[in-house]
């Protein structure tokens, strides 16, 4: 609806500069995001496993699992990452909970 407003307010410029605000946001967010995931593997790797990856490699590792995730064209194509969602959340949520109860015993 913005470049809607954009467009009845300054015409087609108006359009186009909204649009362009947005894409910028929109693709801004996402590198925070991308930036933010690679570090936290980054770090865990490295911390569990002694492997030492570069973080630029992280960057690109981290890319190309979830770049394929953003294909999908429509929300009905949804469906199924919804429900990965779903039972990924689920499933940190019971790991986490039988973690603090066995924290609670040993810290009581």
């Amino acid at each position: 609806p913005y470049p809607a407003i954009g467009m009845l307010t300054f015409g087609k410029t108006g359009r186009v500069v909204v649009s362009v605000a947005i894409d910028f946001t929109m693709l801004g967010g996402a590198v925070v995001f991308l930036i933010l995931a690679a570090q936290n593997m980054h770090s865990v790797v490295q911390e569990n496993s002694g492997h030492e990856i570069a973080f630029c490699y992280w960057l690109i590792i981290v890319l190309a699992i979830l770049w394929p995730l953003t294909l999908p064209g429509t929300p009905k194509d949804f469906k199924y990452i919804g429900i990965g969602a779903m039972t990924a959340t689920s499933t940190a949520i019971i790991i986490l909970l039988i973690l603090m109860g066995l924290d609670s015993k040993t810290h009581g």
